[in-house]
């Protein structure tokens, strides 16, 4: 072959291959071009799709809280109904993302037929014999929905019931006209602040023997057939020196710290662990709610050995009093319905006693501090949720249980600290306590009773939560 010719091929040759490679990584930048918008297409649906969800799951807390805390502004009321419109999030997300017993409906309204003019030859018609052909239907304009509004509405406001009904309506106008509109209605219950069996702001600490578990006083008295793992120790920070948990230990700042001694255990848990990790919870539910001290018309506290309340009433009584010292053999009997407001600290000593009858019940509503000697709060009933003290201080304060006693009660003292000890006897507790802090320095058996997640207490604001799904 000439060598110019040769040469003419051999760069034929090259171009063709250039231009081949040339295409296919053009093809091949299309592909990658085209599947790169395609996930950015995919990834910013998502990120949509997170953003109205995490607006819807605001708004509804929003809403509990406005419930909760009895204040409804920037809603309309009428009656024992309030309703506002708000945007940002989508009913069909919320229905079928969050644990929520949502009913959930979905109506199509159909758009309406266009209505027919009159056709040309009839409208001729009328012109020959002289008549004024009647004037084509105006088209009927479509009602403007905005797709992205959410009408609210909460029922039950002045029902008397506890129990309240938010419903949610969303409209939005299909390709052919019509009108779908999607309700979604939940159900709102208040909770009992005794969720788990010790809930602490600051640390809990357990520092000798002792056994903490759970029963229900709705069974019977605590026993072998009437003993579970469902106590909750829940803390910034948890400290088990010896004591033996059945449930688990929940702690926010660090890790729960468990001594050589110590057991953290549940039904599943191999007999050879001494510290189950899988009962080890990150997020503790701590209740974070106002006390509300009690008021209206009440008697004054009349001293030591003086009988309150009224086996024949259904209703609290109340009384006020500045401080409660009882010593030696001292008491005071708790007769009924009971609601004790105590300006100043409490203390029991010696041999002195609160003793309550089977019929009787006691919300303790004090401000100061509280020495549980003696034989400390004795309640007959053997029901925790008949014994309530609750800490209206918003200052530091201390609840000190001491007693040669059980104590059948609930604490919820927010702003004080909850300490156990004594050198007399191993302590047991049967309730739940809500402090600052809980500090056990002696021997203590703590029992949570499972009940009081259904109790609540007039001086304990009401917490709302929505149903949970089935």
């Amino acid at each position: 072959m000439n060598p110019i010719n040769r040469i003419h091929s051999e760069r034929g040759a090259t171009l063709l291959a250039a231009l081949s490679f040339a295409s296919v990584l053009a093809i091949s930048m299309a592909s990658y071009v085209a599947i790169s918008y395609s996930t950015l297409a995919r990834v910013d649906e998502r990120v949509t799709a997170a953003s109205k969800l995490l607006k819807g799951e605001n708004m509804l807390e929003e809403t509990l809280y406005r419930v909760s805390s009895s204040d409804l502004t920037g809603w309309t009321r009428d009656g024992g109904t309030a309703s506002k419109t708000v945007t940002g999030t989508d009913l069909a997300l919320l229905a079928g993302s969050l644990p929520i017993n949502f009913t959930e409906t979905v109506v199509i309204t159909k758009a309406p037929a266009p209505k027919q003019n009159i056709p040309d030859a009839f409208a001729n018609l009328f012109r020959r014999l002289g008549l004024r052909a009647p004037a084509p239907a105006p088209e009927a304009d479509a009602t403007p929905i905005d797709p992205d509004a959410i009408q609210l509405t909460l029922t039950g406001l002045d029902d008397g019931t506890d129990q309240r009904t938010l419903t949610l309506s969303q409209q939005t106008r299909l390709e052919d006209g019509s009108v779908e509109t999607r309700t979604l209605s939940a159900t709102m219950s208040p909770i009992s602040p005794f969720q788990v069996a010790i809930a602490a702001d600051r640390t809990i600490r357990l520092r000798r023997n002792g056994v903490v578990d759970s029963y229900d006083s709705r069974q019977g008295s605590y026993g072998p057939d009437n003993q579970g793992y469902e106590a909750v120790l829940a803390g910034n920070y948890v400290s088990i020196t010896r004591a033996q948990i059945s449930g688990y230990a929940a702690s926010i700042y660090r890790s729960p710290y468990f001594g050589r001694r110590a057991v953290l255990k549940g039904p599943e848990t191999d007999q050879r662990i001494k510290v189950d990790p899988t009962r080890i919870v990150p997020a503790p539910y701590k209740p974070n709610l106002d006390t509300s001290e009690a008021s209206g018309v009440g008697s004054l506290y009349r001293g030591p050995n003086s009988t309150l309340g009224s086996s024949n009433s259904s209703e609290p009584r109340l009384y006020y009093a500045s401080d409660i010292n009882l010593g030696n053999n001292e008491s005071i009997t708790i007769d009924g319905p009971t609601r004790l407001v105590v300006a100043g600290d409490i203390n029991l000593s010696d041999n002195a006693a609160i003793i309550l009858s089977r019929t009787g019940a006691l919300e303790i509503h004090v401000d100061g501090n509280v020495n549980l000697d003696g034989r400390g709060i004795i309640n007959l009933s053997e029901i925790p949720a008949n014994v309530a003290i609750i800490g209206t201080n918003s200052d530091r304060r201390s609840i000190i249980f001491r007693g040669d006693e059980a104590l059948h009660g609930a604490v919820f003292a927010p702003n004080s600290d909850f300490y156990a000890y004594g050198n007399r006897t191993t302590r047991t507790i049967y309730g739940a306590i809500v402090a600052r802090q809980v500090i056990f320095d002696d021997d203590t058996n703590f029992h949570f009773d499972v009940a009081l997640r259904d109790a609540h207490f007039d001086g304990i604001e009401k917490a709302y939560a929505f149903d949970p799904a089935q």
